[in-house]
């Protein structure tokens, strides 16, 4: 009985990270963010990480869902791994701003759950993953 037991949790973490490990890409809406200070403010921002394209989008909205600004970068280096005893998948992300030229620094955590946050600089967003959507163009 133990080893049965031991063997559905095996598959289902493996499948767990296999959701979130293996994807082209993920999508990640912030609704708010903390800053080191322990503050917390709303937000309506949207990063779009295609590891296949090697890009990064991020748009920021205004409180009214209008656009307000929007950056592009190009993925440089990304690690991932999987946090069993936690359950969670944690993404390493470097990002080369083809506007200033400046590289960035993400780190994405991703609970099983789908809940999780974007690390970047000084600030942690707080939101919910998605698979990133594409589609072929004819």
């Amino acid at each position: 009985m133990k080893f049965l037991l031991t063997l559905i949790i095996a598959v289902f973490c493996n499948t767990a990270f296999a959701q979130f490990a293996n994807l082209k890409g993920i999508a990640f809406r912030g609704d708010r963010y903390e800053t080191e200070e322990g503050k917390e403010a709303t937000c309506n921002e949207y990063y779009s990480f295609s590891f296949t394209d090697k890009m990064l989008s991020h748009l920021v909205l205004t409180d009214k869902s209008e656009y307000s600004d929007n950056q592009f970068y190009k993925i440089i280096k990304y690690d991932v791994k999987y946090i069993q005893e936690s359950e969670k998948t944690v993404f390493t992300i470097d990002a080369l701003s083809g506007l200033s030229g400046s590289t960035y620094n993400y780190i994405i955590t991703i609970y099983n759950s789908g809940k999780g946050n974007v690390k970047r600089n000084n600030r942690i967003f707080l939101g919910s993953f998605y698979d990133l959507k594409t589609y072929a163009q004819e």
